[in-house]
């Protein structure tokens, strides 16, 4: 994990980081926050419900840069146009 995340802040291979850091944080967000599973007056429901969706938000975004690139400063725009 800490090397895709090291090729997406470089910016290269940006895309392919992104898909599987999505793919793996996804699946530890459910693994670890799936507050489904407990029940609806449990007092950490509230918590793992918010840390849930709020990975999620983060695996969106990571799904944004696979499907946008990493922008123009990145190491995969300058090798194509620099």
């Amino acid at each position: 994990a800490a090397l895709l995340a090291g090729m997406l802040l470089a910016g290269y291979k940006a895309k392919v980081a992104a898909v599987f850091q999505a793919a793996l944080l996804a699946m530890a967000t459910f693994y670890a926050h799936s507050f489904f599973r407990l029940a609806s007056n449990h007092w950490e429901r509230d918590l793992h419900q918010y840390y849930f969706f709020q990975l999620l938000t983060v695996t969106g975004a990571m799904l944004l840069i696979a499907s946008r690139g990493a922008g123009r400063f990145s190491m995969d725009h300058n090798k194509k146009f620099g």
